[in-house]
C-alpha cells in the first residue's frame, strides 16, 4: 500500500487533513459536565495553541465578537435555541484579527428529550464575507451614482473597455 493511502486510512488523519484544507474545525459540547472539546481545526481557526490552552465555554466566548455574543448561561435553552444551530459570527483571534465563522450545531438528546451534548461543525467564512460586504457597498455606490445621476452612469475596465452603456447610448446616442 503506498504511504499516502496508508496515512489517509486513519480516520483521524482524513479528519486532520480535511480540517486542513478546508478550514474547518469540530466542537462538542457536554451539557451535564459542561466539558468543551475542538479538534485540531478549530484550534487553527481560533488562533489558539492546542497544547497551551483548555478549550471551555469562558475562553470561547473571549474570542467572540462583542456584537454576536449568545448568553451561554443555560446551557439547556440554548441547545434549542435555533441560532446556536446556524449561525455566522466573528470572532477576535489573540493576534487581533477579525475572522467570521460559520457554525453548525445539532443538539442530541437523552431517552426522555432532555438536551445533553451539543455537536457542531466551525467552518472560517471569512473571504466569503470580506466579498459579501464588498459587493454590497459596491451595490450601495452604483445606486447613490444612478440616483444622483438619474440612471446616465457608464462604467469602464482599466483598459477602457466600456461595461456598463445602455442609458449612456440612450443619452448620448
Amino acid at each position: 500500500m503506498p504511504t499516502s493511502k496508508r496515512l489517509l486510512s486513519s480516520p483521524d488523519m482524513r479528519l486532520r487533513v480535511i480540517e486542513d484544507k478546508f478550514s474547518i474545525g469540530t466542537w462538542s459540547w457536554d451539557l451535564d459536565t459542561s466539558e468543551v472539546t475542538w479538534s485540531t481545526g478549530l484550534f487553527r481557526i481560533l488562533g489558539l495553541d492546542a497544547a497551551a490552552v483548555v478549550p471551555t465555554i469562558d475562553l470561547y466566548q473571549s474570542l467572540v465578537h462583542p456584537d454576536d455574543q449568545l448568553d451561554f448561561s443555560n446551557a439547556i435553552g440554548l441547545a434549542a435555541d435555533k441560532r446556536l444551530q446556524d449561525r455566522t459570527f466573528r470572532i477576535i483571534r489573540p493576534d487581533g484579527s477579525l475572522r467570521w465563522l460559520r457554525s453548525k450545531g445539532q443538539a442530541h438528546f437523552d431517552r426522555n428529550g432532555r438536551p445533553v451534548a451539543m455537536f457542531g461543525v466551525i467552518t472560517d467564512v471569512t473571504d466569503v464575507q470580506e466579498l459579501m460586504t464588498t459587493l454590497d457597498l459596491e451595490t450601495m455606490w452604483r445606486q447613490a451614482l444612478s440616483r444622483l445621476l438619474g440612471d446616465h452612469v457608464w462604467r469602464a475596465y482599466p483598459n477602457g473597455k466600456l461595461v456598463e452603456t445602455t442609458e449612456w447610448s440612450k443619452l448620448t446616442g
